[in-house]
Order: structure tokens, then C-alpha cells, then sequence
């Protein structure tokens, strides 16, 4: 029998703001994440999410909700979109601190895989993590994702270049997830109201 997951993706809402804007106060977070640190107000955030909003061209960005409950966990994306190169690259932020630890992430990637391979037409999917970030790496290689090198010097950070692993998945290395899951499809704002 294929597990259910227990988080689901959604389009961005304009109210996403309201919660992620908080989840960028936290050191640990920005610590994790490849880019500087800067100074993030509200009314930043809400321009961020809606600017991500429109899913176009070379990146798609979605919430991380929990199945129960609809508390959001956090945003997944596909970006650097090669559409002629049939590659992209996948990343994730889960920013509820109930939520670390527990394995979403992980789930809220096999989702975003399964969109970029078999709706996008994806050949090949790659991740970069900061390479002391365990977490990230184990969960990223759990997966599947294979290490295909270090990009030296790659992020910069405090006034310091962090290495990052460089990982990536080929379509066919991931079909043998489609025995073990029940792949939903992206919830849009339309299925979640029952509109």
C-alpha cells in the first residue's frame, strides 16, 4: 500500500506574508540559507510572496502546508528553469520550527520532484546545500540525489565564502519513489475552497 503525505503544496497566497515574515527573524533560519543576511520588513515580505506568486518562466514557488491542519510549514521552489536543457534546480525552506526534523521537507521535495519530472518534463534536477548543513545533505540524499561535487567559495555569508555540495537527480533515478507514494498534484487556491 502507498503512504499518503502528511504536507501538501500550494500556490502562494498574499496572507503567506503575514507568517514567513516572522520565519526571517530567525538566526538559525537565515544561517541555513546560501544568500547574505539583510534586513527583511513586512512589507518586504509581502512584496517577496507576491512577487513569487505568478509561477512564470524560470522558477515556480509553492507553500509547504500540513494535511491536518493547512499550517503552513514553509515554500518550496524549482528554479533556474533550463526548459531546452530539460533541468532545474529545487530548494526548500521550512520555517516552522515545529516542523524541523520531522521529515517534511523531505516530503515537500519528493512532491516538487514529481511536478519537475512529469509536468515540467524535467531530465535532470540538482540541489545545492551549505556543505556543514547535515540536515539538508542527509534528507537531500535520502531522496536519492546523487553528490556530483563542491561549488568552492560558492556563498557568501557574515564576511566569509561557505563551499556547497552540489547534488542532482536524474528522472529515472526517481521512479522508484512512485512505488512508494501517492503523488497529489499542486493545490491551487480554487481546490482548497472547493471553488
Amino acid at each position: 500500500m502507498k503512504k499518503e503525505f502528511r504536507v501538501y503544496l500550494r500556490d502562494l497566497r498574499p496572507k503567506d506574508a503575514e507568517i514567513s515574515y516572522h520565519w526571517r527573524q530567525n538566526d538559525h533560519i537565515w544561517k541555513s540559507l546560501s544568500g547574505p543576511r539583510y534586513f527583511v520588513s513586512q512589507a518586504y515580505e509581502r512584496l517577496w510572496v507576491e512577487k513569487a506568486m505568478p509561477n512564470d518562466g524560470n522558477q515556480r514557488v509553492w507553500s509547504i502546508c500540513l494535511n491536518d491542519t493547512d499550517e503552513l510549514m514553509g515554500f518550496g521552489y524549482l528554479s533556474d528553469i533550463e526548459w531546452e536543457n530539460q533541468s532545474c534546480t529545487t530548494g526548500k525552506l521550512i520555517g516552522a520550527q515545529a516542523a524541523w526534523s520531522k521529515g517534511y521537507g523531505t516530503e515537500a521535495t519528493l512532491q516538487m520532484l514529481h511536478h519537475g519530472f512529469f509536468r515540467m518534463g524535467m531530465e535532470r534536477i540538482e540541489s545545492h546545500q551549505m556543505v556543514w548543513n547535515i540536515g539538508a545533505w542527509r534528507s537531500t540524499e535520502k531522496i536519492g540525489y546523487h553528490r556530483s561535487g563542491v561549488r568552492r567559495r560558492a556563498a557568501y555569508k557574515d564576511g566569509v565564502f561557505y563551499d556547497m555540495s552540489q547534488y542532482d537527480l536524474l528522472k529515472e533515478e526517481f521512479l522508484p519513489w512512485l512505488d512508494k507514494y501517492d503523488f497529489p498534484g499542486i493545490r491551487t487556491q480554487c481546490d482548497k475552497e472547493g471553488k
